[in-house]
């Protein structure tokens, strides 16, 4: 997508691919019912746009997808034994200040099977109409872009896990409305917002949204680099 802040108003056409990648083609093929995936989704910075006091200059959304769910629970349970991590401790990408643990959690997640799907938004270059939207609103604009990015055949009949956005329980209903306005499906039989304390694979997309974040700011991201080959898309937008 090409333009210029304010030159453009909202628009339902898919964001630019800047990346995509052919993890997931052999994943189309199973097209049993019932589908055999689970996804669970995370974003990265904020949705304000006070630069001078701090506001991130890009937001992310991004999803992942499995067919093993258990397995990816799996291995964050048992970096959590290992390191003796206090009781009720969250993977977060920020909160991976212990560089031993950063390393070991890169090689746990390295073998597993999921595949990502991300926005990135650069907030500078957004047109006015978005910088009025209410932040529940903007979440949910982006959400969607991220979620067209999966392929619908693997996300029909899915469960889809989504980081509270906010205490006010009103996010997946925004969310839903705002598929229902732009005339898009989302086809996931199961979308709910969970304590992402409470649900390992949300952290996996927190993980991945802090990634791609740094990535795309214009920083080195090393869990980037790590997790480069699970990419199956990332937009970027405008």
């Amino acid at each position: 997508m090409s333009g210029r802040a304010g030159e453009r108003e909202p628009t339902s056409r898919a964001p630019e691919l800047t990346e995509r990648v052919g993890f997931v083609s052999d994943m189309k093929e199973a097209k049993f019912h019932p589908n055999p995936y689970v996804f669970a989704g995370d974003e990265a910075g904020d949705t304000s746009f006070r630069f001078d006091r701090g506001a991130s200059t890009h937001f992310t959304m991004a999803l992942v997808g499995t067919r093993d769910a258990d397995h990816l629970r799996s291995a964050l349970d048992e970096l959590h034994e290992r390191f003796h991590l206090a009781p009720g401790f969250e993977f977060k990408f920020h909160g991976l200040s212990h560089r031993l643990l950063r390393e070991e959690l890169w090689e746990a997640l390295a073998p597993l099977d999921f595949a990502i799907w991300a926005i990135v938004v650069d907030k500078q270059r957004l047109a006015d109409a978005f910088r009025v939207m209410p932040p529940t609103a903007f979440y949910a604009y982006f959400t969607s872009e991220a979620i067209r990015l999966i392929p619908e055949d693997l996300r029909l009949g899915a469960p889809l896990w989504l980081d509270e956005f906010d205490r006010s329980g009103k996010t997946v209903a925004v969310l839903k409305r705002t598929f229902a306005v732009r005339g898009l499906r989302y086809g996931f039989r199961n979308l709910r917002a969970v304590r992402s304390q409470s649900e390992r694979l949300v952290q996996v997309a927190d993980i991945v949204a802090g990634a791609v974040l740094r990535q795309y700011s214009g920083k080195t991201s090393q869990g980037y680099q790590r997790l480069a080959a699970k990419i199956a898309a990332v937009g970027r937008f405008p």
